[in-house]
């Protein structure tokens, strides 16, 4: 399973490099991008978090849609390349609201502290929802990121139960 993570997070650090932009704007707004998005795996638990706000610029909107792609494209990848490689189907859940982590490695000892609702929550959703082979999105979640002007088309679909899924 790290191996298959490790694949996934070397596609978006491929990009990084050798994406081309035609100005610095769309250059900045990539690094922004790459800078935002973080995972981490604990136990039967892939992480991926993204700070949102609710930036009403159009630079915000933007990035907003730019790193929301991102981050489907990357979740989609990681799901595709598990099933062909292990047999096995996802299922979880995403979902948005206050995430707090910290990395205490002051003294050399590593450990990480999470504390998030929205983690919280995205497990609710596994358990309540996902109980097929599927990833469910939080319906607060799917209504910012439409709010947002995110083409959520390719990657989401309304199962039979009402459910938004990945």
């Amino acid at each position: 399973i790290e191996n298959i993570l490790l694949s996934s997070v070397q596609f978006l650090k491929d990009v990084k490099k050798s994406a081309p932009f035609s100005n610095q704007k769309d250059e900045f707004m990539a690094q922004q991008i790459f800078n935002t998005l973080s995972i981490r795996v604990v136990s039967d638990s892939i992480i991926y978090t993204w700070p949102l706000s609710d930036s009403q610029t159009r630079e915000g909107r933007v990035l907003t849609k730019r790193t929301a792609h991102a981050l489907f494209r990357l979740i989609s990848m990681f799901c595709t390349l598990f099933i062909a490689k292990t047999g096995h189907i996802i299922r979880g859940g995403i979902s948005m609201g206050p995430h707090y982590e910290h990395d205490l490695e002051e003294d050399g000892t590593k450990c990480l502290f999470i504390f998030s609702k929205a983690f919280v929550d995205a497990v609710d959703l596994e358990k309540k929802l996902a109980k097929t082979a599927r990833v469910v999105l939080d319906d607060r979640l799917f209504r910012y990121l439409k709010r947002m002007g995110c083409q959520l088309d390719n990657y989401t679909f309304k199962d039979d139960d009402g459910s938004i899924c990945f």
